[in-house]
């Protein structure tokens, strides 16, 4: 039976190649035929998907129910600045859209900042601003925030994150500032006492998001992953007093 033999990044084939049998001898060619497309479609997609914003989406989605009604939702930024909740119908969310008026190239977060067990949707821009939005589309109280010097430093390029870093029972929300800087704010957009903070290698500031683990001998500190040019880096911060 020939295999398929696909372009890169669009899925279509351009040959056909006929395994050899043991013994078998010939021209390496030898089985390549003239490109055809495939019988069927590679992925299929459900009804209403998939969903085109218009835009490049730079960033990794997120999923949640943002409305307790059982049913997911995707949530994305694209680069021109506009986040999206779209449905599993591929239809927009009530209130969606919105526009942020500056470019996001992050991915989103979810997090329950106003513990009313509804999640907001966390995301930075490229002015330095870091975005809290209620499911209804409007945003938080107090966001959105910050960060310490925007807009004349470089903006938040990376995913922003969310966690009880103090164990106090309420959301902190941490972002990386594109020259390395990381920033701790409180559920109500403050920012917490000790933060920023300058991590290590600020001509190579991270891009691969933020994550939490907890570590001894307790509390729970924040790790920052970035890339040099020559190997991958784990910068690790953590609250003051943990």
């Amino acid at each position: 039976m020939a295999l398929p033999f696909l372009r890169p990044r669009t899925g279509r084939v351009i040959a056909r190649l006929r395994p050899l049998r043991m013994g078998e001898a010939g021209p390496l060619d030898q089985g390549l035929g003239e490109a055809r497309p495939p019988a069927r479609p590679l992925l299929s997609s459900p009804p209403g998907w998939p969903f085109r914003p218009g835009d490049e989406i730079p960033g990794t989605p997120a999923v949640g129910d943002l409305d307790a009604d059982g049913s997911p939702e995707i949530v994305f930024a694209t680069r021109s600045g506009w986040v999206w909740a779209v449905g599993r119908n591929g239809l927009p969310h009530a209130g969606w859209p919105l526009f942020l008026g500056e470019e996001c190239v992050g991915s989103v977060a979810l997090g329950d900042l106003e513990g009313d067990g509804d999640p907001e949707v966390l995301v930075g821009d490229r002015r330095g601003r870091v975005h809290a939005i209620r499911p209804s589309g409007a945003s938080a109280a107090g966001w959105p925030a910050e960060f310490p010097g925007a807009p004349e430093i470089p903006g938040i390029e990376s995913a922003v994150a969310c966690a009880d870093l103090d164990r106090d029972r309420k959301t902190e929300v941490v972002a990386c500032q594109g020259e390395g800087r990381v920033c701790v704010f409180g559920f109500d957009g403050r920012i917490r006492a000790g933060w920023p903070v300058a991590i290590a290698g600020a001509d190579d500031p991270p891009n691969a998001g933020t994550v939490f683990a907890r570590g001894p001998p307790s509390g729970i500190s924040t790790a920052t992953a970035g890339r040099t040019s020559s190997s991958p880096r784990t910068t690790i911060a953590s609250m003051p007093g943990t």
